[in-house]
């Protein structure tokens, strides 16, 4: 069981800086860009009255194309190129390297591979927001390890749309719909602007809430807390060159008719470079 906690706890909390107000991206058809997310987690999920503490480091990286731009969408190919996980829990540890067949990650490799160098279309509006993303079926654990390479991930993390005219000091809010699976609150307001470069301070409140499978049980996680970090954008096209936040929650997990409470800290870094 405490196993089963762990696949279901260890990626539960990805916040990324989605940060529409009202402004376009201006995105180039052809480019190609690199993501880089490097997420560390510590989770301490009480289990029977025994503390059970988990450490996870997972590095995340898919490379991304404009493939399209007509009536105001833009077709986005997204392809999951590698993952690199270390975990700790309970004196155990584990470490998966997808670029290395040879390498095992016990219970968070498995499925990893089905998702690793699959291709994902999404469509966006010129907001920035998703509209339309190819379906797969996903297997169990790769579901967790696909909330940081997913397509609609993948745009939260690379634009933002900003407004025009925009000037330090400047600040305003954005919410996600309370149904969405992690739904954010966020305050943003313009820190420094450097040539075609802002850099936004952010701070806020997130929840998640998510359903994996595990050898055909379900496993339900709710959370909540708080995230404050800074994000750099280019001005004129509303990419992001890069993303540094830091996250405290609560919740739970429930599974097997039982509920236990977990408690999280995660730090999250995304960087963005241009392929040539």
């Amino acid at each position: 069981m405490k196993r089963i906690l762990f696949i279901a706890t260890a990626f539960t909390f990805a916040v990324s800086a989605s940060a529409q107000n009202g402004g376009t991206i201006k995105l180039e058809k052809g480019k190609k860009y690199k993501i880089e997310n490097k997420v560390t987690t510590n989770n301490v999920t009480d289990v029977q009255g025994q503390q059970v503490e988990s450490n996870v480091d997972v590095a995340v990286t898919y490379n991304i194309e404009v493939a399209d731009f007509a009536g105001n969408r833009y077709t986005i190919k997204s392809t999951l190129s590698s993952v690199r996980m270390k975990a700790n829990m309970m004196g155990q540890e584990f470490n998966y390297d997808s670029d290395d067949p040879s390498s095992s990650g016990g219970p968070l490799s498995v499925g990893v591979a089905d998702i690793v160098g699959k291709q994902t279309t999404i469509v966006v509006d010129n907001s920035g927001r998703p509209v339309e993303e190819e379906k797969e079926k996903k297997s169990e654990v790769s579901s967790l390890v696909n909330q940081f390479g997913s397509a609609d991930y993948m745009v939260k993390s690379v634009v933002i749309a900003l407004p025009s005219n925009l000037k330090v000091g400047d600040t305003w809010n954005v919410s996600d719909p309370e149904t969405a699976p992690v739904a954010n609150n966020i305050t943003y307001t313009v820190k420094s602007i450097d040539g075609n470069v802002a850099t936004l301070a952010f701070t806020g409140t997130t929840k998640s809430k998510t359903t994996v499978e595990n050898s055909g049980m379900e496993i339900h996680t709710n959370s909540s807390g708080k995230v404050e970090g800074e994000v750099t954008v280019d001005k004129s096209t509303g990419l992001v060159k890069g993303n540094k936040s830091k996250s405290e929650s609560t919740g739970s997990v429930e599974m097997m008719g039982q509920e236990f409470p977990l408690q999280a800290n995660m730090a999250l870094e995304t960087t963005v470079s241009e392929v040539k």
